[in-house]
């Protein structure tokens, strides 16, 4: 491969984590940690998105990180979605990857929103 064709690669892939901040790419992590933020509620939930295993852990900021449900996830370029069962119900998560906004329908249908962002890993 020449030197022009690897600084194409190397730019493309500089420029697609500039405007995409959330880009999750095994290449780089196998886990994204972020915090996320809803005006309406005094906590936090924190979300690790594991990408080798396809797998997400979350939890409430109320909670520690021992309390945390881990579950499957399918993890596409655009969006990362997980469901869970809440024992009266299924919960199911949508985060969106390009504006790291995270939609949650919980189980009585209640829909909610919040403000994701990368964090550093939270115990």
């Amino acid at each position: 491969m020449s030197l022009s064709r690897k600084l194409t690669y190397l730019l493309a892939a500089v420029a697609g984590l500039a405007f995409n901040p959330l880009a999750l790419t095994a290449a780089h992590a196998d886990t994204t940690d972020l915090q996320c933020s809803n005006t309406n509620l005094p906590y936090k939930l924190f979300v690790d998105i594991n990408m080798n295993a396809k797998t997400v852990t979350y939890w409430m900021g109320t909670d520690t990180r021992n309390q945390a449900t881990t579950t499957p996830a399918t993890i596409t370029d655009n969006q990362v979605t997980w469901a869970q069962n809440m024992g009266n119900g299924v919960s199911r998560f949508t985060l969106d990857r390009g504006t790291g906004i995270l939609n949650i329908i919980d189980q009585q249908g209640n829909p909610g929103s919040w403000s994701c962002a990368k964090t550093s890993k939270v115990f």
